[in-house]
């Protein structure tokens, strides 16, 4: 009985995972999808630094070489014991099997999968604070993740 339930725990989190993934890419479709906008415009840290380092973490990674060195970076300096550049990173290894190094798509996905990743979250946290999912309202809990990370509203919701 107490496996049943952990087993249908685990399955409505994965969906949930999958669920606000698929509301993330959504959203931004027109980064992904349609190439009509991107993360990497305006001359940011995704420009200067997030596309830099991934390029380099995937292309080293893919080359069957560790990223423990950055030679770019004022005549060089240690990459892997930097923590913003992530190289040990699980997620950054994970798309290395399939990103193109140097390709903005790809870094424009792999940040939209992180947005993803925050409303699955926020999703548990408002659930761990007693929202439930469906609920007769004009503002569904289900939604609330989402609007809640595009809002920047932190304040307890009023069920």
């Amino acid at each position: 009985m107490e496996r049943a339930k952990i087993s249908q725990g685990l399955l409505d989190s994965v969906l949930q995972f999958i669920a606000m993934q698929l509301l993330a890419f959504v959203w931004f479709k027109d980064v992904w999808l349609k190439g009509s906008a991107t993360f990497l415009n305006g001359g940011w840290d995704q420009t200067f630094q997030t596309f830099s380092w991934l390029s380099y973490d995937w292309n080293a990674l893919q080359t069957g070489s560790l990223p423990l060195w950055d030679f770019y970076t004022s005549s060089g300096q240690s990459h892997i014991g930097e923590m913003q550049p992530a190289a040990l990173y699980p997620l950054v290894w994970l798309f290395s099997l399939v990103a193109t190094p140097g390709d903005p798509w790809w870094v424009n996905v792999f940040i939209i999968f992180h947005f993803g990743i925050a409303l699955h979250f926020m999703l548990l946290l408002l659930r761990g604070q007693g929202m439930k999912i469906l609920q007769p309202s004009p503002r569904p809990a289900w939604s609330a993740p989402f609007r809640r990370a595009i809002s920047g509203n932190w304040r307890r919701p009023s069920i």
